[in-house]
């Protein structure tokens, strides 16, 4: 653009402004540098540091932010787990033996007393009871320390009184100086046809005597593996205990007893004990709310041994064992008892 025109090259070099060595403009050239170049790079780079730093600063809010919430969703946690943990272990741990129809009334003495010895010398970190046959109750209550071992009965009718040869009721039970009954099990609902209503009766009769229940309920295999196994459990409780009042509840001891486990050898794994003991109190929660709830002793009964109690025992909703075969050696019996130590 600066290349000079014809009509400007008439005169000689000499005397035209193109002949001649131009003015020195060096700082020109270097203000024009700085004015089109260096200053608006700089103003580029200091916005683009601005800019950067604006976005870091809201980054590091929102982190702090998180942060913060994280603690108080940390510390929320942290109190419910605590309080759990303090419900848990404001709720009794319960190992009860059921000696179903075994032992003779000698033979059955002699065990209660060795359990008791045993019990005395260590002290159990759990409640302990015996379930005994009926001709047992009255013998068995004469040698045992009811601070260190308590006593039940397997069962009692569903009468007050009356002419019902064979049976036993609640206020003859109570009489012996039982504490406990175990009613619904799965061997007197399978081979003695013990009906939702008959069960109702007794339950109601045994907490008019002063009878603390420990109540059973359990699905078959078959219903396991149809999926079944809430549902029957739920339909087991709903027809035969959740009739009572919140201060009558207080006096019921559920005992999970998967059918398919008891006297098999077989045993449902500490997960599926959980996940059947937390869906248990879940549905007490529903009916009678959640205080209630966390204060109901819930045991897993079913090939309970000293070798898989620990496990078991560890899980947050199981509270204890009710056990069977195990229980009818004192040895066995206190190493599950032993598992609360652990």
């Amino acid at each position: 653009n600066d290349l000079p025109k014809q009509a400007e090259l008439n005169a000689p070099l000499s005397l035209i402004e193109t002949g001649r060595e131009p003015e020195n403009k060096t700082w020109t050239k270097i203000v024009l540098i700085i004015i089109c170049y260096i200053f608006p790079l700089a103003f580029l780079i200091a916005a683009d540091r601005i800019w950067s730093w604006t976005r870091w600063v809201q980054k590091r809010e929102q982190w702090l932010k998180q942060k913060e919430e994280w603690i108080k969703q940390k510390e929320q946690s942290n109190r419910l787990y605590q309080l759990l943990k303090r419900k848990r272990q404001m709720r009794k741990k319960i190992v009860a033996g059921n000696w179903k129809m075994n032992e003779t009334l000698q033979e059955g003495v002699a065990l209660a007393k060795e359990i008791n010895e045993s019990l005395k010398a260590e002290k159990p970190n759990c409640d302990v009871v015996i379930c005994t046959p009926f001709i047992h109750l009255a013998s068995v209550a004469q040698v045992l320390d009811s601070n260190v071992v308590g006593l039940g009965a397997e069962n009692c009718a569903d009468k007050e009184k009356g002419a019902y040869t064979g049976e036993v009721s609640a206020a003859m039970v109570k009489s012996t100086g039982a504490q406990y009954v175990i009613l619904g099990h799965s061997e007197r609902r399978q081979y003695y046809g013990e009906t939702a209503e008959i069960l109702k009766e007794k339950v109601k009769l045994a907490l008019a005597n002063g009878l603390k229940v420990i109540f059973c309920c359990g699905e078959t295999l078959e219903e396991r593996e149809a999926g079944k196994q809430n549902e029957v459990v739920k339909a087991e409780l709903e027809g035969s205990v959740f009739n009572l009042s919140a201060e009558e509840w207080k006096s019921i001891i559920l005992a999970y007893e998967p059918i398919w486990a008891i006297g098999t050898g077989k045993t449902a794994t500490s997960d599926q004990a959980q996940e059947m003991l937390a869906y248990i109190r879940s549905i007490v929660a529903e009916k009678y709310g959640n205080e209630v709830a966390e204060d109901t002793s819930i045991l897993y009964g079913g090939s309970c041994k000293a070798s898989n109690a620990p496990e078991l025992f560890a899980k947050p909703d199981i509270d204890g064992g009710l056990i069977g075969g195990a229980s009818l050696k004192a040895a066995d019996f206190k190493g599950i008892i032993d598992a609360w130590k652990k």
